[in-house]
């Protein structure tokens, strides 16, 4: 059977969606939970790893191979409290008015896998505060941005706040930030609203004394990640680039590559944001493993390089850019 039986290419305007049925689900824990010398907790995933202070007023790490790390802080209303770790990989910061947990999450998506870290604010009563901060240390030239700004969304279907992006000095996204709507005790919506001030994300919560306590609410953090796609010949390289090089004049599209090989396997070339020069680099990338390719490493390794795009129910991760290996086989 040939390597190649078809390449397929699909072109999606950007602006129509490219997650569509990315609803997360089938959430499951992970539970992999160690105390450390200095009190905090490290929470271990296959994608990330997260070290959690001994002290409410300290902030999280969260780190990977592609994010290097970064530093968030836990909500004001929990400065004072020590942590706790509680079964099904949970860690607890606990007091009267107001509490927090971490854990990772996984979920899975069309048979796609991927991790989260979910911290979840409990609003146990009306004493409470109705403003809750989320601070940010960041390294030199990073920042915090809208993600409706940084995907460009002007529609009016997509009022409201989205998400907020992590992204670099080189405008590249390293993680992605959500918050979803705060519920009540009874199943309702709490009213709320979010801001970004400088390095930190400041969300208003409209809880009354009406409101049947706890309110539930959750911060989702989404690290950017590097994905092993597959091998891939000389021929095929040189194919794929040829491809590449023929959308070079396109702004603001998708392109999905479908290799069938043996069993099918799926490469997506581009994400949302590879316009302009971002299309040169990877026409760049092609050609120098292309050139590399001798008799000892005849095959190329694909990596896809992806961040979490925000877009409402249709969120997920997508391919923003890849990195290429030459191989022995």
């Amino acid at each position: 059977m040939k390597r190649f039986s078809c390449i397929c290419i699909a072109i999606v305007m950007l602006f129509v969606g490219t997650a569509a049925g990315f609803a997360e689900n089938k959430q499951s824990e992970v539970g992999n939970v160690s105390k450390i010398e200095k009190g905090g907790y490290d929470l271990k995933g296959k994608e990330f790893s997260v070290s959690l202070p001994a002290h409410g007023n300290e902030f999280v790490e969260l780190k990977s191979d592609l994010l290097g790390s970064i530093q968030l802080g836990l909500p004001d209303a929990v400065r004072q409290a020590l942590p706790v770790a509680l079964p099904g990989g949970v860690v607890k910061y606990d007091t009267p008015n107001v509490a927090v947990t971490e854990r990772i999450l996984k979920g899975k998506k069309k048979k796609k896998s991927f991790e989260f870290l979910q911290s979840t604010t409990i609003i146990k009563n009306d004493n409470a505060s109705k403003v809750h901060r989320y601070k940010y240390k960041l390294p030199k030239g990073y920042k915090l941005v809208d993600s409706r700004k940084y995907e460009r969304i002007k529609t009016k279907k997509q009022k409201g706040f989205l998400g907020v992006y992590i992204i670099d000095k080189h405008k590249t996204v390293v993680s992605s930030i959500s918050f979803t709507k705060p519920i009540d005790a009874q199943g309702k919506e709490v009213t709320t609203s979010y801001k970004i001030e400088k390095d930190t994300i400041v969300q208003k919560v409209g809880f009354t004394g009406k409101t049947a306590f706890p309110v539930k609410m959750h911060r989702k953090n989404h690290p950017s990640r590097t994905i092993y796609v597959g091998k891939i010949t000389k021929k095929e390289a040189i194919r794929i680039r040829s491809r590449i090089e023929a959308y070079n004049t396109y702004h603001n599209i998708l392109i999905d590559i479908f290799l069938a090989s043996g069993d099918s396997v799926v490469i997506s070339i581009f994400g949302s944001r590879l316009v302009g020069d971002k299309w040169k680099k990877l026409i760049r990338k092609y050609t120098v493993a292309i050139a590399r390719v001798t008799k000892r490493k005849k095959r190329i390794k694909v990596y896809d390089i992806e961040y979490w795009r925000y877009g409402g129910k249709n969120s997920g991760y997508v391919t923003r850019d890849q990195e290429l290996e030459n191989v022995k086989r």
